[in-house]
């Protein structure tokens, strides 16, 4: 009877569009960060997404598979990335050092899909060029402000986003110097670690 009503559950579970996810993501931790999901817009997916204040502007950061930044740019402020070098390092399960670093792009808000939630997206994408680094001029509308997205492109591949590299369990993410309104801060480290979630996420967004 338990069998055949697991059985129920599950067929129920993918004729609705769903299907059952373990995943391993990395756990950002930052102060005052708030957590968003990482696909379908917010909608499913792992809680790897951070948020947070930082000197007036905002800052978002998910390093689960496609390395991303954003800079959220309130209305009477301006920011400008420094730098543009992002770094991480950490260890594997079998206690070895792993180590990258790759240049930060400027790239429109829906290159790598429907992974950001619709909070952040609320105003236009000012992408301009890959190189723009600043100054990032803010704005805002309800309480949303500017987006500045930020990824990173494997070396010698222009067209393939560069990953996290594999079996890293924890470490730490150091991202380059920001500068808010002509005051320069940082670079940052982000500590983070290896954790898990299960959801039933939609097939298709």
């Amino acid at each position: 009877m338990k069998k055949r009503i697991a059985i129920i559950a599950v067929v129920g579970t993918l004729l609705q569009g769903c299907i059952p996810h373990t995943l391993l993501y990395s756990r950002l931790e930052a102060p005052d960060s708030k957590y968003f999901r990482s696909s379908c817009f917010g909608g499913a997916g792992a809680t790897s997404v951070i948020y947070y204040p930082f000197h007036g502007i905002y800052i978002s950061l998910n390093i689960t598979g496609t390395l991303r930044l954003g800079l959220h740019v309130p209305a009477g402020e301006v920011a400008q990335l420094t730098d543009n070098v992002i770094k991480i390092e950490g260890r594997s399960g079998d206690a070895k050092f792993v180590g990258f670093s790759g240049k930060l792009i400027a790239a429109r808000q829906g290159s790598i899909g429907a992974v950001y939630p619709k909070e952040l997206r609320a105003l236009p994408d000012p992408y301009s060029s890959p190189d723009n680094l600043g100054p990032l001029m803010g704005g805002s509308k309800n309480g949303d402000h500017v987006w500045y997205f930020f990824t990173v492109m494997e070396n010698g591949k222009p067209n393939r986003f560069s990953r996290l590299p594999t079996g890293l369990i924890r470490g730490t993410v150091e991202l380059p110097s920001v500068s808010v309104n002509g005051v320069n801060y940082g670079p940052q480290t982000i500590p983070f670690k290896q954790d898990t979630y299960f959801e039933l996420g939609p097939i298709n967004c």
